[in-house]
């Protein structure tokens, strides 16, 4: 799965301060030129659903196999809080 296709310039550099970041990700991945990740991802045309089918899916590979937790908690006062907090038990 290559998340580098979404538009990185347009990654908020303060994630914390991002009011919602679930419509932020989505946001994101509407700019994708991958059509496969779109679809999985967003909501079908015209439904009630809020994310695409695969949406959980998707992000669990991505925090596995991409997503470095050190690295965003430079970005991140909370998440660095919490992986403190986490260490601390």
């Amino acid at each position: 799965m290559d998340f580098h296709q979404l538009p990185i310039a347009q990654i908020p550099h303060l994630p914390d301060a991002v009011p919602d970041p679930k419509q932020a990700l989505l946001n994101l991945v509407r700019r994708s030129r991958v059509k496969d990740l779109r679809r999985d991802i967003l909501p079908e045309a015209g439904s009630f659903a809020s994310k695409g089918i695969l949406y959980n899916e998707r992000w669990c590979a991505f925090i596995h196999q991409e997503w470095d937790p050190a690295r965003a908690a430079q970005r991140s006062d909370s998440l660095r809080r919490a992986i403190r907090g986490l260490a601390s038990l």
